[in-house]
């Protein structure tokens, strides 16, 4: 069959008309009442399916539409509304002589039963026909009401969401300003837009010092054209890590990681988002790592001195023995002697070290 349907969201007239025709039906879309109403005229389909809340003419008044032309009344219309969804709502489109009054979302082999069912209804007369249109101001009571009620309640979901974001947004800038790292917002260029109170620790800067600044002015002079390309590639789309030093605002260079991630809008970076991690006390560990190692190395080679001369130093003191009872000789061996016990303990030092 041919079937008319009606929804102003694209992904929402998308996914019927992939039912549909899915199905073996063949579909005519409209965006609103209006449009759908000079499709069916042009062209009459064997039913409509149509969403409620839509500009121009909505799903009620184009319902009401159909019901009062002569050549369209008798066409089964399903009302497949995700917003209109009360028992009020769903008297209202009864009364207006939709034959169905469904509540988006469907599953799929459900949607269908109940469109071959209203079909079927209407071929084989057993739909009663409807007491007439109401009358106009039937009609304006009822339908100001619909609108009134789901004005109302579409303020109070408004008033509840500004109430969550703003509730998010204080949690985002706690979370913001107590974070151990520097978090830095980069607009197009690299210009600082924002940035959190950690930069007042860790820099001495205060954020309204360094906010329209360009980001490479942070970083030492010697590190500005590595951070420029930095930003090329993340602007690029590509996540970006460096370390160089920061310049504080006393003048002096502090070790940080910058890593830069791409904020998109579209396809496309419109900013960056900079994480700033100091790593002064990264750097000062491994000074003293290697501290460590330089003393250890000094040791090991005291050591391996003292073994390379342990057994020199045992002849020479065997000689200055022998040369103790020759005469002329005693004061060479006493020298030697003297020598050789001092040697010795230097050595002794050196293994203890």
């Amino acid at each position: 069959m041919n079937v008319l349907i009606v929804d102003d969201n694209d992904q929402s007239l998308y996914l019927l008309r992939s039912v549909l025709e899915g199905a073996g039906h063949s579909t005519c879309p409209a965006s609103d009442g209006a449009e759908a109403l000079a499709c069916a005229l042009k062209q009459i389909p064997d039913a409509v399916i149509t969403d409620i809340l839509m500009p121009r003419m909505d799903g009620f008044a184009f319902c009401r539409a159909l019901r009062a032309h002569e050549l369209l009344r008798h066409l089964p219309v399903l009302l497949y509304s995700a917003t209109y969804t009360d028992t009020k709502d769903r008297e209202l489109g009864l009364a207006l002589g939709a034959d169905r009054f469904l509540e988006k979302p469907m599953e799929p082999s459900d949607l269908l039963a109940e469109l071959e069912a209203a079909v079927s209804e209407r071929k084989d007369g057993n739909r009663p026909e409807p007491r007439g249109p109401l009358a106009e101001p039937e009609f304006l009571r009822e339908y100001n009401e619909r609108l009134v009620r789901k004005l109302e309640d579409r303020m109070l979901d408004l008033e509840r969401a500004y109430r969550e974001l703003a509730e998010s947004e204080r949690r985002y800038h706690e979370l913001f300003d107590v974070a151990s790292d520097v978090i830095i917002t980069f607009g197009e260029g690299g210009t600082i837009t924002l940035v959190n109170r950690r930069i007042q620790e860790t820099l001495g800067f205060h954020p309204a010092e360094v906010a329209g600044r360009p980001g490479s002015t942070l970083v030492v002079p010697s590190a500005r054209a590595q951070v420029e390309s930095a930003f090329e590639r993340a602007f690029a789309g590509q996540r970006t890590c460096v370390e160089v030093d920061f310049l504080s605002a006393d003048g002096r260079p502090v070790p940080m990681s910058l890593t830069l991630v791409p904020l998109w809008q579209g396809q496309r970076p419109n900013g960056l988002m900079g994480v700033a991690r100091d790593l002064t006390e990264r750097a000062r560990q491994e000074a003293a790592r290697l501290e460590d190692a330089r003393k250890a190395a000094r040791v090991e080679a005291q050591r391996s001195l003292a073994e390379e001369l342990e057994a020199p130093l045992v002849e020479v003191a065997s000689a200055a023995r022998e040369l103790v009872g020759r005469p002329g000789l005693e004061s060479v061996a006493d020298r030697l002697a003297s020598h050789t016990g001092a040697l010795s303990r230097v050595l002794d030092v050196a293994r203890r070290a």
